[in-house]
């Protein structure tokens, strides 16, 4: 609940809304018996704009909030910073070993969902400002134990 109120304020304190809401996809049904999560659509809103950007939330059991979104945004920011030159140390194990092995398939899916992640970080960071982004990025770090 602290970290809630926490949120809020960071929300208020930089102009910031957010609304959260479910989509329906094709293969809802199957969603449930596969124990897949759900989408949802969230949209950031300032004066002057808004932000939108789907996310996949684990929330089989429950409906999503605003909270469970914006932790889920700041843990990919914060985990894009912690990966930098990920890009880099991929092509030099692909440039000595080449492609062949199954080991780059996993390694390539990692690359493009870390790749898509840190270009919605990098949206979220030019949308909310360089400020609100540092503070809500280490407020997802601290409710998360990465730092004290």
């Amino acid at each position: 609940m602290e970290s809630s109120r926490r949120l809020q304020c960071i929300l208020r304190r930089h102009g910031l809304s957010i609304e959260l809401k479910q989509i329906f996809t094709k293969n809802h049904d199957k969603r449930e018996k596969l124990q897949e999560p759900a989408h949802y659509e969230c949209r950031l809103k300032k004066s002057g704009g808004e932000m939108k950007i789907t996310l996949p939330v684990d929330s089989l059991h429950h409906r999503a909030t605003p909270w469970d979104a914006l932790f889920l945004l700041a843990m990919d920011a914060s985990a894009c910073a912690m990966l930098e030159g990920f890009d880099e140390f991929h092509r030099e194990v692909e440039d000595l070993l080449g492609d062949a092995d199954e080991v780059f398939q996993g390694m390539n899916e990692f690359r493009e969902e870390y790749e898509h992640k840190c270009s919605q970080s990098r949206r979220l960071r030019d949308f909310m400002g360089e400020s609100a982004y540092r503070e809500l990025r280490s407020e997802a770090e601290e409710w998360n134990g990465l730092v004290n």
